[in-house]
């Protein structure tokens, strides 16, 4: 007797549509010509139609076990937990080294900034007599902005009444 060409696993893959078309083509020629491939062939077709049912169909007892499941994991949460309730060490050490330098930073970056603002370290306040507690700012800039006030106040008062 003649050795099919196709064995058991040509078989199976024709029957899950695995072939290529020119060995899918072989295959059909091969199917009508060989009556052993073609017995082989529907043993197979038989077994793969007992798993379709089988696949579609379940048994009342893997039913029952769906069911189960469900009823028993029905009250639990559907999402995870997104943040867990241990935390590593490391991350917290991480953490804390991460808003230790953010704050120090922006201690620097502050401090900075104010020292480009702050005024000359000379004595702005100065006592206008010795003896009373009358006190006057000595800032430059501020004397200036006075000065204006006091030349537009007399500017006005000394316009003529419209």
């Amino acid at each position: 007797m003649k050795k099919p060409p196709f064995s058991d696993e040509d078989i199976i893959r024709f029957l899950f549509d695995e072939m290529k078309r020119p060995e899918n083509e072989t295959f059909l020629d091969a199917l009508c010509q060989d009556e052993v491939l073609w017995q082989r062939y529907e043993f197979f077709q038989e077994i793969v139609e007992q798993l379709g049912a089988v696949q579609e169909d379940p048994s009342d007892q893997t039913v029952e076990q769906v069911l189960a499941y469900a009823r028993q994991h029905a009250g639990s949460k559907a999402l995870p937990r997104w943040f867990p309730l241990a935390l590593n060490l490391n991350a917290v050490v991480a953490v804390a080294m991460v808003l230790f330098f953010s704050v120090a930073i922006l201690g620097f970056a502050y401090k900075l900034q104010r020292a480009d603002i702050s005024p000359p370290p000379e004595n702005l306040v100065q006592q206008v007599e010795p003896d009373h507690s009358l006190y006057e700012w000595d800032d430059p800039f501020i004397r200036q902005k006075l000065e204006d006030v006091r030349n537009g106040i007399e500017t006005i008062t000394d316009a003529p009444v419209l």
